[in-house]
């Protein structure tokens, strides 16, 4: 009985680790103020893409920064970016496969 208690809460655990993907958090890297890291979650089975763009006005062009192909199970990354000197704003874009 003990065993079902566990195996529902790893459930619930993992429902709540695999919704709502976002960007976590954003960060400085090193000596160099250009560099930044940036961490997200990705949820199973959807293809996960990391955007940029230099300015939010209306038909901005966004670019993929990186690209997470469908996986069966929710992931977290962190990957490294160098923007140049103009600012960038970043977005997670989830699609089926």
């Amino acid at each position: 009985m003990l065993w079902w208690v566990g195996l529902l809460s790893l459930g619930g655990l993992w429902l709540a680790h695999s919704a709502d993907p976002h960007i976590e958090r954003i960060e400085r890297f090193g000596t160099n103020q250009h560099q930044v890291l940036i961490h997200f979650e990705t949820p199973a089975n959807r293809r996960t893409e990391l955007q940029f763009t230099g300015n939010l006005r209306p038909l901005a062009t966004w670019t993929n920064l990186f690209v997470v192909p469908p996986d069966p199970f929710p992931n977290h990354y962190i990957i490294l970016d160098a923007p140049t000197n103009s600012p960038r704003f970043y977005r997670l874009r989830i699609t089926n496969p």
